[in-house]
């Protein structure tokens, strides 16, 4: 699917916890599409799982607390250095 089948261009922007959600939701579907159900994706997939703090919903909850905290410091690493090198 391209991006403009999806309404989507290349400079659209979305908010740091709606990138985590569309994270979480692409390594769902890749584990309900493939039939990936060994224990690193699913342990990722479990890991990702995120809520909304009921008390404050600008807040993201997570199965694995660390996760969220791992998010921030990808997103400050995307911004500030780009692609990785290994690409």
């Amino acid at each position: 699917m391209s991006l403009s089948k999806t309404g989507l261009s290349g400079t659209d922007q979305i908010s740091v916890k709606e990138a985590y959600v569309a994270l979480y939701r692409f390594v769902d579907a890749y584990w309900e599409r493939g039939g990936r159900h060994d224990g690193s994706v699913t342990l990722l997939r479990h890991g990702l799982g995120p809520s909304l703090d009921p008390g404050d919903e600008s807040v993201v909850q997570t199965t694995d607390p660390a996760s969220w905290d791992d998010w921030l410091t990808a997103v400050v690493a995307a911004r500030n250095e780009g692609l990785p090198d290994e690409l």
